[in-house]
């Protein structure tokens, strides 16, 4: 069944972050990963993100503008609400330079856009 989601710029930066790092070589999940990509524009939304904001905030990002309406099938928006649980310990966490992984705090504004994104996927699954 089809969906409508609600994503601003931010959401949509984040939910690119969370495909680059959870698609995997399993074929059901590359198709997922896929469809997310398109459905939700989300290559346009990194593109834009580099080009009109560069290194700026998720401040920023959050004030991009104006959300938007997405439509996506049922179970890619569960496949990508599980993939945000699964991944909220690793938010946190990067690579330093000798391959060793790091915590870092979380900017308030990435907090925001996580918080966002899971209120955003609560409703569009609900309705």
């Amino acid at each position: 069944m089809l969906k409508t989601i609600t994503l601003g710029l931010a959401e949509r930066v984040l939910i690119a972050r969370l495909l680059d790092s959870g698609s995997s070589g399993e074929p059901g999940v590359a198709r997922t990963v896929r469809a997310l990509r398109q459905d939700l524009q989300i290559r346009a939304a990194a593109q834009q993100a580099a080009e009109e904001f560069g290194d700026r905030t998720w401040d920023d990002l959050l004030d991009a503008g104006p959300a938007k309406e997405y439509t996506t099938d049922e179970t890619h928006l569960l496949w990508l609400r599980d993939s945000l649980q699964r991944h909220g310990d690793k938010w946190s966490k990067v690579r330093a330079a000798d391959g060793k992984e790091v915590e870092v705090p979380i900017p308030a504004g990435q907090l925001e856009a996580i918080a966002n994104l899971a209120d955003a996927l609560s409703a569009a699954l609900a309705g």
